[in-house]
């Protein structure tokens, strides 16, 4: 891989990357993600929050790893959105696809987004505005 790395003619670093000082070739360029659109009160008329709630996007990143969130305690003034296949049946959940929106402008709309470590995840949470929590 290093040989690769090292043989091309530009070694493209999507930032943020490390530093890679061994390598010659590197050319830095500006992070890659979608920029959604905030759309809060789309997703209070097609949900049951409550003015003032906090939305937390509970996501993945694509994996089929599924979180213990019908085990949750409840928080007041948190809504949870989360996948329909997790079958989450609680009154402050919103299944995500339940909102007809881009994936971009559900986590432009939250306060915070739950997730596993992940470039995509990160860049696009911090190009929209949103918090990250592992």
């Amino acid at each position: 891989m290093l040989e690769a790395y090292t043989g091309a003619e530009r070694f493209l670093k999507v930032q943020p990357a490390m530093a890679m000082p061994d390598f010659g070739n590197t050319h830095n360029i500006s992070p890659i993600a979608r920029s959604g659109r905030a759309l809060r009160c789309h997703i209070a008329a097609n949900s049951n929050q409550v003015e003032g709630e906090k939305l937390v996007l509970v996501a993945m990143g694509g994996m089929e790893f599924r979180l213990p969130v019908q085990d949750w305690p409840q928080l007041p003034g948190i809504r949870w959105i989360v996948p329909q296949a997790w079958d989450v049946r609680r009154d402050d959940t919103t299944a995500f696809e339940s909102l007809r929106l881009p994936f971009s402008d559900v986590l432009a709309s939250c306060d915070a987004v739950i997730t596993k470590p992940g470039y995509g995840m990160f860049t696009e949470a911090a190009c929209n505005g949103c918090r990250c929590c592992m």
